[in-house]
C-alpha cells in the first residue's frame, strides 16, 4: 500500500512537522510505504514527482507477489 503526502505552507511549523511525522511512523509500521512532496515540487517539477511515484508502484508490485494486475497490465512495465 502507498500514502503519498503533499506538504504545504503548514508544513513549515514545528508542530505540524512534529504530528505528521507521528502519522507517518504510524502507517508505515502497518507496512505503508511513504511518499511525501513539497507542495513547491508538485507545482514546479510534476515530472519529476510522477516518475518518482512510478518508480515507487513498480517496486511495490515487483516486491509483492500477492498484488493482483488487471489482465490487460502490460507487465514489461515491471521489467
Amino acid at each position: 500500500m502507498l500514502a503519498i503526502e503533499i506538504d504545504g505552507m503548514s508544513h513549515n511549523y514545528e508542530d505540524a512537522f512534529k504530528k505528521d511525522e507521528l502519522r507517518q511512523q504510524k502507517l508505515e509500521a502497518f507496512g505503508i510505504t511513504f511518499l511525501r512532496f513539497a507542495e513547491t515540487e508538485v507545482k514546479h517539477d510534476i515530472l519529476n514527482v510522477i516518475r518518482t511515484i512510478e518508480h515507487t508502484v513498480i517496486s511495490l508490485v515487483k516486491n509483492d507477489p500477492t498484488v493482483k494486475l488487471p489482465k490487460d497490465f502490460d507487465n514489461s512495465l515491471l521489467e
